[in-house]
């Protein structure tokens, strides 16, 4: 026999444990595919239902609370009416985009937390803007001016 003849065994048997090892992975990679698939897609049903929803009404929400408090400051500067009325509408405005992200969140526990400290925040906001402003009828505070400035008083020159 010739050292060919000698290798055939061993080499159809090496080939052998190859074409075992190839075909369970085929198996493998058959099963868990569709496994993996279903997983895709859940999580890009999950982004498209609560993920995107929810980041959109945050930013909505954080969009109100700098109007609400650019038009609290211009109030309290300028005294500006109807003020009270606009704050009451971008309040309208925050407490349906939280009850909105509410409805999204659900119970996952995963965003609960974030939106318990997201409502927290905004009602204590709230409150602090009604404690300036008065936003219930007949409890506005008094309005604080600034200075008037003296038109006489003039920068000091240096000499020349």
């Amino acid at each position: 026999m010739s050292p060919r003849e000698k290798q055939a065994p061993e080499v159809s048997r090496i080939l052998r444990d190859k074409s075992r090892q190839m075909l369970i992975l085929v198996v493998v990679v058959a099963l868990l595919g569709p496994l993996l698939l279903l997983l895709q897609h859940q999580l890009s049903q999950r982004t498209s239902t609560v993920y995107t929803p929810v980041v959109d009404t945050t930013s909505h929400l954080v969009m109100a609370m700098r109007w609400a408090q650019s038009d609290l400051r211009i109030d309290r500067v300028y005294d500006v009416p109807g003020a009270e009325d606009r704050l009451r509408a971008l309040k309208a405005d925050s407490d349906e985009t939280l009850a909105e992200s509410d409805r999204l969140i659900g119970d996952d526990a995963e965003f609960a937390p974030a939106l318990a400290r997201l409502t927290t925040s905004s009602s204590s906001w709230w409150s602090y803007a009604d404690s300036i402003v008065g936003m219930e009828e007949g409890t506005r505070p008094p309005t604080i001016r600034p200075p008037a400035r003296d038109s006489s008083a003039r920068w000091p020159t240096s000499p020349r």
